[in-house]
C-alpha cells in the first residue's frame, strides 16, 4: 500500500469501531469504511481499471462520493466527478475529453443517465449499507 494511507491505516488499528464518517442515520465505521473502500480499489482493478487511468464518478454528494474517491486512491486510478445536474451534452464531453472507459455511479438512476452519456452497465460494485455503487464500462470496450 502506497504510504500515504500509513496514518489512515494506524488508525484504523487504533480506532477500529470509531465512526468515520456519518450522513443522516449512515455511520460507517474505520473498520468498514476501510473495508468497503479496498473493495471499490479490488473491484476497480479486477475490471481493468489501470494506474492513471481516469474513473469518473456520477452521484449525489455524501457516503458514496467519499468511499469511491478513496478507493479510486487506492486503486491509483485519477477520480473526477460529474455532476448529475448538469446537462448530459456537458457529461458526455467531460467523459470523451477525460478518455473515460470506466465509471462508478451510485443508484439505478444514475446508471442510466450514465447509458445516455455513453456507458453501459458492467456488474455492481459492493452495497454499502443501503446504496448501490455500480460500475459501468464504456460501451466500446
Amino acid at each position: 500500500m502506497h504510504p500515504f494511507f500509513a496514518p489512515f491505516h494506524r488508525h484504523v488499528a487504533d480506532r477500529p469501531d470509531a465512526p468515520a464518517l456519518a450522513e443522516d442515520d449512515r455511520i460507517l465505521s474505520y473498520v468498514r469504511f476501510d473495508a468497503a473502500t479496498d473493495a471499490v480499489a479490488h473491484q476497480l482493478r479486477d475490471a481493468g481499471c489501470a494506474a492513471g487511468e481516469v474513473v469518473p464518478f456520477l452521484g449525489e454528494p455524501g457516503l458514496n462520493r467519499i468511499v469511491v474517491f478513496m478507493g479510486a486512491l487506492k486503486a491509483g486510478v485519477v477520480f473526477i466527478l460529474l455532476d448529475p445536474g448538469h446537462p448530459e451534452a456537458l457529461l458526455r464531453g467531460v467523459a470523451d475529453h477525460a478518455s473515460a472507459k470506466t465509471a462508478v455511479v451510485d443508484s439505478p438512476a444514475m446508471a442510466a443517465l450514465a447509458g445516455r452519456i455513453a456507458f453501459v452497465i458492467a456488474h455492481r460494485l459492493s452495497t454499502i449499507r443501503s446504496a448501490d455503487l455500480i460500475l459501468v464500462i464504456d460501451q466500446g470496450r
